[in-house]
């Protein structure tokens, strides 16, 4: 009996084992599956992370490439901006010794300038002193010059004094002017009207009838064998010298004057003959160059121009 049962429970003991050995045969299929899946799950995610691990180092190996290619440009620029500095810094250096030069030689001539400089003011110091001499000298020759005039208008003055009593002397005045032939002084005519004085004016209305104006351009004077005159009697002593006269002066509408330089003693010089014709004293139309002379005794002759304007006289004054 106690066999029986240790059979049975053998069996029984078996079928329980042999049950949990298929169990677990069955556990371990399920295992195994399961493991198989997870490793093919896990080779699958192996080979995704190789190929994207594979993309990424393609990535970077491009990235690598073109960064080196980016430093091997940098170096290449690099070493070209090092050449043009290295060529800058020649280019300056050259500079700098050539500024040097320059500052030496602006040195140089900064003192050739001044010695320059010091030799003109040397010499303008010379010619100052030079300068100085001749407008001494030249003051001198001025006292001398007038003193000289002086003298010289002094001794034409005795000489004019001496003549004119020679003059007036009627026995060699007469021999005087018997040697000088053609001297305008000896062979004049004579200006001696009035009305030429300049404090005679004139009256155009018809409430005076005399006093028309005079023309000489119609009341014609005497040129006949000279045309030298000399003013005498009422007419006065000379013509207007250098002064305008008025209009409607002189008895004449346009009064005729002399403007120039009066001649010394025994000179003719030239002046000119103006005339006043209100808008202007010395009308250019008309204006002429005459001769004027100085005669022993102070009297002047002028060698005049007839019918000079349509109603013009000649001027007189005391």
């Amino acid at each position: 009996m106690e066999l029986k049962m240790a059979k049975c429970i053998d069996i029984i003991q078996f079928a329980l084992m042999w049950s949990l050995l298929g169990r677990v045969q069955s556990q371990v299929l399920q295992l195994q599956s399961s493991l198989n899946e997870e490793r093919h799950q896990r080779q699958s995610q192996v080979m995704q992370l190789q190929s994207s691990l594979n993309e990424e180092l393609r990535v970077r190996q491009s990235q690598v490439l073109q960064l080196q290619s980016s430093l091997n440009e940098e170096r290449r620029q690099r070493q070209s901006l090092s050449v043009d500095l290295q060529t800058e810094i020649r280019q300056r250096e050259t500079l700098s010794r050539q500024l040097q030069d320059e500052s030496r030689q602006r040195g140089a001539l900064s003192v050739q300038i001044q010695e320059e400089t010091r030799q003109r003011e040397a010499l303008s110091g010379q010619i100052q002193e030079e300068s100085r001499q001749r407008e001494a000298l030249l003051e001198k020759l001025r006292i001398e010059t007038r003193e000289r005039e002086s003298l010289s208008m002094q001794v034409q003055e005795i000489k004019a004094l001496l003549l004119t009593k020679e003059e007036n002397n009627p026995r060699n005045n007469t021999q005087t002017c018997a040697y000088k032939t053609g001297d305008p002084c000896c062979s004049y005519h004579v200006m001696e009207d009035a009305w030429r004085n300049i404090n005679n004016g004139v009256n155009n209305g018809p409430s005076a009838p005399d006093q028309v104006p005079h023309c000489d351009s119609r009341n014609t004077l005497n040129f006949t064998g000279s045309n030298w005159f000399r003013v005498q009697g009422a007419a006065g002593q000379t013509l207007v010298h250098n002064k305008c006269p008025p209009q409607r002066h002189c008895g004449t509408n346009s009064p005729l004057w002399i403007n120039g330089t009066l001649p010394a003693l025994n000179q003719i010089v030239s002046s000119d003959l103006c005339v006043n014709t209100g808008t202007t004293c010395c009308w250019d139309a008309v204006k002429r160059t005459i001769r004027v002379k100085k005669c022993i005794g102070d009297y002047y002759v002028y060698e005049l121009t007839p019918n000079l304007c349509s109603c013009c006289g000649f001027c007189t004054t005391n």
